[in-house]
């Protein structure tokens, strides 16, 4: 149990550094190794986002991190299923390519 604890601890801790403390792909050095990587065969890491016009560098921080995304509104059913007989799936597609 402690060492769950730890873990989630170290995890949590790595994910602010690389997301709400601003370390951008470009400041860190070539041999930093994606949150995904790390715990590869462990378990899978996540975001959640949605198509806003991220920058270069938020993309690659995505790319290189996360193996996994959720998306926060482009799925859900009022853009995707706008009337009956109606669908759109636009967004969600680019989100997933």
């Amino acid at each position: 149990m402690k060492k769950q604890t730890l873990l989630t601890s170290l995890t949590s801790a790595i994910l602010s550094m690389a997301t709400v403390g601003g370390i951008h792909a470009q400041d860190a050095p070539a041999t930093v190794i994606g949150l995904k990587d790390a715990f590869a065969g462990s378990f899978l890491i996540g975001t959640a986002g949605d198509l806003r016009g991220y920058s270069r560098a938020e993309l690659e921080n995505i790319r290189t991190h996360y193996n996994v995304i959720t998306p926060e509104n482009c799925m859900k059913p009022q853009p995707t299923h706008p009337s009956e007989d109606t669908y759109n799936f636009e967004t969600p597609d680019a989100l997933v390519k």
